[in-house]
């Protein structure tokens, strides 16, 4: 589903920066996979007396909980920086690209780890805090659209042949009978 939001922020500042700043932005939908480009559709307003800098981040969130205690580590993903935006001015990104690297998936339903990704739209005004704004994303490990065709579908494209499974030995050569490694050990 298209994932979209507005913010607006009256800047106010000691040196008479003053004015208002406006950001709309909307992404064609919430889930996408590492190597595939999120196209951002944004309009930002600037109607303050300085020129601001408009920028777009994806934002990996992982949060650890243990023994009740969460601990939480943010990290910038990828990013893009705008043209920077004259005072009086709005610029607006038709499909500005952002391409998501090679990151893990999002985690979203354990208890012990989340890894959670959002796209950050933000807008540094001069002289006062910036304007943000947060869309929520998920990335997946299947792309919804293999191979870079709308149109394909994954049985189309591949036959997927299960039978080797059977060949597997349930435990690894050289380990059996060894118990397996407590959590301790890797944590």
């Amino acid at each position: 589903a298209p994932q979209a939001g507005a913010k607006e922020k009256l800047a106010r500042a000691w040196y008479c920066n003053r004015g208002q700043v406006s950001v709309t932005a909307k992404i064609d939908r919430k889930g996408y996979t590492p190597g595939e480009v999120i196209p951002i559709f944004a309009e930002i307003d600037n109607c303050t007396n300085r020129a601001v800098v408009p920028k777009a981040a994806i934002i990996q969130t992982q949060t650890f909980i243990a023994r009740g205690t969460k601990k939480q580590k943010k990290s910038v993903v990828t990013s893009i920086v705008g043209d920077s935006i004259a005072a009086g001015r709005r610029e607006v990104w038709h499909g500005r690209a952002l391409k998501i690297p090679p990151v893990g998936p999002s985690i979203l339903h354990c208890r012990v780890i989340q890894v959670e990704y959002s796209l950050k739209v933000c807008v540094d005004i001069p002289g006062t805090s910036k304007l943000l704004l947060e869309l929520p994303l998920v990335i997946g490990t299947i792309p919804l659209h293999p191979f870079g065709s709308r149109t394909s579908s994954v049985s189309s494209q591949c036959s997927v042949h299960l039978d080797w499974l059977s060949a597997i030995p349930e435990q690894p050569e050289g380990e059996r009978g060894a118990p397996a490694p407590a959590f301790a050990f890797f944590a």
